[in-house]
């Protein structure tokens, strides 16, 4: 509101809905487009994602290397682009529904037991009241979810901001814990281990996080960073310990020449490439991403998402990709599980979620989705008003039911458990209950 406050004539969005999830963006792509009519503003987007300049922009401009390459409307430019930079661009847009194929769910072996597998995790936080001294209210901000990811994988965690994605991010990388169930890796609880046998098991799973800049020391040399986990440890003798650091810094696409240098040079992908080798320092099995691709425009997250798939077939990784881009997701996630308000309200493969998903807030997520396709599902039906209820007074019943367009009656007063209703495919809904499902419709 403060940039329209003086009625200007000309307003520049620059990245406006980036850091947003589907939902929300949608909501915002609304909003300007309503106050953009009503006062008579003209309107620059700048974005590096080519599916949201497809919901704003009437006529685009392709700038490359400090120039405009190309300059057509919207529709024309992706049916005939001119430039070759433009061709590429288009190419790299992951798709969602053009095709049925994605990646294939590996298949387990006989009896085997998942990697990571979490138990009715429960984590409520205490926030003081405003206004008030010593008064607190409970905020569920993760309640009973219980998922197993196999090994070798790719799990995907997808919803909207303040759904309890990055509280789940911390208690599975065990940066906080749980109030009640169980976080077990690879056959061994980690609420049960002492502090020396926790750093000894955070080999085995890593944290890759979001913010590049944030996350990296910015006086501390790209070796060093690297190195320091190897130093906590020890037992390393400080000559081996610059061949192991080069080592991985090869493995993540960095030259040997990045060793000595600061970070505060470096380019967003070249950023998260140093993330990633301070995690494969220690060999771990399973890699947590939150949000690690959404700060990076899409060719070079082609090139990440490519890495990333390289390293899990050397070194046998498992990746849980947390996200609200759900064309990533859909290129690289095995199984997807959708969260709202602390709750797993869905869990199905990658093809099942996309093409026949269950639960209205799954469709309604898939429908608020740029992209460059034409999507199965009507906006229009599915848009969603607002934000979701927080979190400190969750009403009874269905915890979507004051968003659903098609809650009933049992809605408001039974919440609904994560059912399999077809196997290796999850969700808690009324609506899938038969004969109440044909009443509501």
């Amino acid at each position: 509101m403060d940039a329209i406050c003086a009625e200007p004539a000309v307003l520049i969005a620059d990245n406006v809905t980036q850091p947003l999830d589907v939902t929300i963006a949608a909501q915002i792509v609304a909003l300007l487009h309503d106050l953009c009519t009503r006062h008579k503003m003209a309107t620059i987007y700048l974005s590096s994602s080519l599916p949201t300049l497809g919901q704003f922009g009437d006529r685009t401009a392709v700038l490359y290397q400090g120039r405009f390459v190309e300059q057509q409307a919207f529709a024309e430019l992706l049916a005939s682009p001119q430039a070759d930079y433009t061709r590429k661009a288009i190419a790299s847009v992951p798709r969602m529904w053009e095709t049925a194929e994605g990646p294939l769910a590996r298949r387990q072996a006989q009896g085997e037991a998942p990697l990571m597998k979490v138990e009715n995790v429960h984590r409520t936080y205490r926030a003081r009241k405003r206004g008030t001294f010593n008064t607190y209210s409970s905020v569920q901000a993760v309640c009973g979810v219980t998922l197993g990811i196999m090994p070798r994988e790719n799990f995907g965690i997808v919803g909207e901001s303040g759904c309890g994605k990055s509280t789940l991010t911390r208690l599975l990388a065990w940066l906080e814990t749980p109030d009640s169930g169980s976080i077990v890796l690879n056959g061994t609880s980690l609420g049960t281990l002492s502090s020396r046998d926790l750093i000894r098991k955070r080999n085995e799973f890593q944290l890759l996080l979001q913010d590049p800049y944030n996350a990296l020391p910015p006086r501390t040399t790209v070796g060093r960073m690297i190195e320091e986990s190897l130093l906590i440890r020890g037992g390393i003798p400080r000559a081996d310990l610059r061949k192991r650091v080069i080592a991985a810094m090869a493995e993540v696409g960095l030259g040997a020449e990045f060793y000595d240098q600061l970070p505060n040079a470096l380019s967003t992908g070249e950023r998260q490439r140093i993330s990633i080798a301070r995690a494969l320092i220690l060999d771990p099995k399973l890699l947590i991403l939150d949000e690690t691709l959404s700060a990076l425009d899409q060719r070079e997250q082609g090139r990440l998402i490519e890495l990333f798939s390289k390293l899990q077939e050397k070194n046998d990784l498992t990746y849980v990709f947390i996200s609200h881009d759900l064309a990533m997701v859909r290129k690289v996630c095995t199984r997807i599980a959708v969260m709202y308000l602390g709750e797993m309200v869905e869990i199905a493969d990658s093809h099942d979620l996309f093409f026949d998903p269950q639960h209205p807030y799954t469709k309604a997520l898939l429908s608020a989705a740029p992209t460059l396709e034409e999507k199965p599902f009507d906006p229009s039906d599915f848009l969603l008003e607002g934000e979701p209820p927080s979190p400190i007074d969750i009403p009874a019943g269905c915890s979507f039911a004051s968003r659903c367009p098609k809650a009933f009656g049992r809605c408001r007063v039974e919440t609904p458990t994560l059912v399999e209703h077809s196997p290796g495919r999850f969700a808690a809904c009324h609506l899938l209950d038969g004969d109440q499902a044909q009443a509501a419709a």
